[in-house]
C-alpha cells in the first residue's frame, strides 16, 4: 500500500482519506475514488480530484456534509451509486464529459444543491438519482439524454421545470413538462410544478406516472387527442377539481385517479373499465358510474372517506374484493342485479353503512365482506344465500335477514 501522508492509497485506488485538513487535493496519479473513501469527512469543505482519476465508486462521499465543492476530472467515466449521498452543503455539480449514467441516489440527500450541469454524453438517470435535491428548481437535458426514472426527483420540493436540448431526438419540453420528442406522449412534470397545464393538441397518450404527485396544479387541460391514460398518471393531483376524459379514453387504469381532490366525479359514458385503485384515496363525496362500465378493479374506490352513495349500473356483473373498503361516510348502496358473490373486504370499515339489501343474484357473502362495520345492523339477502363463517368481524350488531 502506498502511503501519502493524509491518503491511503492501493494499486491507484484511493482507499481512505485519513486526513484532516478541510481543503483536499487528491493526489495525481490516483485512478479510482473508491468505496466509503470520504465517508462521513464531515469537516472537508472542497476536494479537487486530478485528471488521472476515471471513476468514483459508490459511497466515496457520502456523509461529507460540509462539502461545498467538488472539482471532478474531464473525462470521468464512472460515477457511482450514492456517490456523493447527504452532501448537504453542496451548491454546485458539473457532470464531465465521458459519464454516461447518473445512478442511483448519486447525488440523494444533497439539500443545498442547486445547479446541476450535465454533460453531453450523459444518456441515462437513474432511481432517485438526485431524492431530497431540496434546492434544486429545474434541470436541463442534453441532447444526448434518453432516458430517465421518473422517481429521480423523489422529495425535490423545489423542482418545477425541465428543458431540452433542442438536438435531443427522444425527449422536448413545452412549459417545463417533458413529452416525446413527436409531441405525441406527455412523459413527465415536475412534481412541484404550479398552477396549470394545457397538454397541447395532437398529443395522444399521459403515460404513465405522467403527473404522478404534482400536487400544486390547479388544472390540466387534456385535449380530446389523448386516447389513453397510463397508469399513475394524475396520482395525488389533489389540487386539481376536475378533469376531462376524451372520448377516447375507455379505460381507467391502475391508481390513474388515486388521492385526487375532485369534490364529485361523472365518469363518461365511454369508459368501459375501471382498473385496480383507480380512484382509491380520492376525495369526492358524490359518484357517477355509466352502463358503459362494464368492469371494476380490485380496490377500485378504497379509502374514498367522503363518498356517501354509489350505484353500480347493471353491466357490471362481477364486484372485486375491497372494492369499497375504508369508504367511512358510504350510508347508500346499490349493486346490481347478476353479481354472484361479495367477496371478502368488499366493505370493509365502511363505518356508516347501517343497512344493505343484496340483490336476488348474489349466492354467497365471502368471509370478512363486512368486516369492521361498527354501525352495520342489517344485511338482506335471498333465502338460501351461502353465509361465510365470519362475514361480520367486528361488526358486533350485525345480522343476515333472509327474505
Amino acid at each position: 500500500m502506498n502511503q501519502i501522508t493524509g491518503f491511503d492509497i492501493e494499486n491507484g485506488v484511493l482507499l481512505k482519506y485519513t486526513g484532516r485538513s478541510d481543503e483536499v487535493v487528491v493526489p495525481d496519479g490516483v485512478t479510482t475514488i473508491g468505496s466509503y473513501a470520504f465517508k462521513n469527512k464531515y469537516k472537508v469543505r472542497s476536494i479537487v480530484i486530478p485528471q488521472s482519476v476515471t471513476s468514483i465508486a459508490d459511497h466515496a462521499f457520502i456523509g461529507c456534509s460540509a462539502l461545498e465543492q467538488i472539482t471532478m476530472p474531464d473525462f470521468l467515466t464512472g460515477l457511482g451509486e450514492d456517490a456523493f449521498e447527504d452532501c448537504k452543503s453542496l451548491t454546485a455539480v458539473t457532470v464531465p464529459h465521458g459519464v454516461t449514467e447518473i445512478i442511483s441516489g448519486t447525488f440523494g440527500g444533497c439539500e443545498a444543491l442547486s445547479e446541476i450541469t450535465l454533460s453531453d454524453t450523459v444518456q441515462s438517470i437513474g432511481e432517485k438519482a438526485f431524492w431530497g435535491c431540496k434546492s434544486l428548481t429545474k434541470l436541463h437535458f442534453p441532447a444526448s439524454l434518453n432516458a430517465f426514472e421518473k422517481n429521480a426527483f423523489y422529495l425535490c420540493k423545489a423542482f418545477s421545470e425541465i428543458t431540452v436540448d433542442a438536438d435531443n431526438p427522444v425527449f422536448c419540453s413545452v412549459n417545463g413538462v417533458v413529452y416525446t420528442k413527436d409531441m405525441q406522449t406527455v412523459v413527465y412534470c415536475p412534481v412541484e410544478k404550479a398552477g396549470e397545464v394545457v397538454i397541447p393538441e395532437g398529443v395522444t397518450a399521459i403515460g404513465a406516472h405522467a403527473f404522478d404527485g404534482c400536487h400544486k396544479l390547479t388544472s390540466i387541460t387534456v385535449p380530446e387527442s389523448v386516447t389513453v391514460f397510463g397508469e399513475w398518471a394524475f396520482y395525488n393531483c389533489y389540487g386539481i377539481q376536475g378533469i376531462h376524459i376524451p372520448h377516447g379514453v375507455t379505460e381507467l387504469p391502475v391508481r390513474v385517479f388515486g388521492s385526487c381532490g375532485f369534490p364529485e366525479f361523472d365518469i363518461p359514458e365511454h369508459v368501459t373499465k375501471i382498473g385496480e385503485r383507480a380512484f382509491d384515496g380520492c376525495r369526492f363525496s358524490r359518484l357517477s358510474i355509466p352502463d358503459s362500465v362494464t368492469e371494476i378493479g380490485r380496490y377500485a374506490f378504497s379509502g374514498c372517506g367522503n363518498l356517501k352513495a354509489v350505484t353500480i349500473p347493471d353491466s357490471v356483473q362481477v364486484l372485486p374484493d375491497n372494492v369499497f373498503c375504508m369508504c367511512r361516510a358510504l350510508t347508500e348502496v346499490h349493486l346490481p342485479e347478476g353479481i354472484p358473490v361479495i367477496e371478502s373486504g368488499t366493505f370493509h370499515m365502511c363505518v356508516s353503512l347501517t343497512e344493505i339489501t343484496l340483490p336476488d343474484s348474489v349466492k354467497k357473502i365471502c368471509n370478512s365482506a363486512f368486516s369492521s362495520c361498527d354501525s352495520l345492523q342489517t344485511v338482506s339477502v335471498a333465502e338460501g344465500t351461502e353465509i361465510g363463517q365470519n362475514v361480520f368481524p367486528y361488526a358486533p350488531n350485525a345480522k343476515v335477514v333472509f327474505r
